[in-house]
């Protein structure tokens, strides 16, 4: 046999939707996260809640002006995942 197969994956085999797992790759839920209750909106106080929540409120003040200018909270989350304190944790 091919080994387990992670059901949902593209590039299965066979009508599988998944390939199979490699060796120590374990099957994970999908992560669900309620942005609604992580940015309600694009406030000051909403800012501050997302740095500390998502980068531990380690932010150079270059990325907290970036952040001032999202329009909307999708965009403030986004912003914040591309942001470079992000991107090395």
């Amino acid at each position: 046999g091919a080994g387990p197969v992670a059901a949902g994956r593209p590039g299965g085999r066979g009508g599988e939707p998944f390939g199979p797992l490699r060796p120590g790759q374990m099957l994970r839920a999908p992560l669900h996260v309620d942005t609604n209750a992580l940015a309600p909106d694009t406030s000051e106080a909403t800012r501050n809640r997302v740095v500390q929540a998502m980068l531990a409120g380690d932010v150079s003040e270059s990325t907290r002006q970036v952040l001032m200018k999202a329009a909307t909270p999708q965009q403030l989350l986004a912003l914040t995942l591309g942001s470079p304190e992000f991107q090395r944790r």
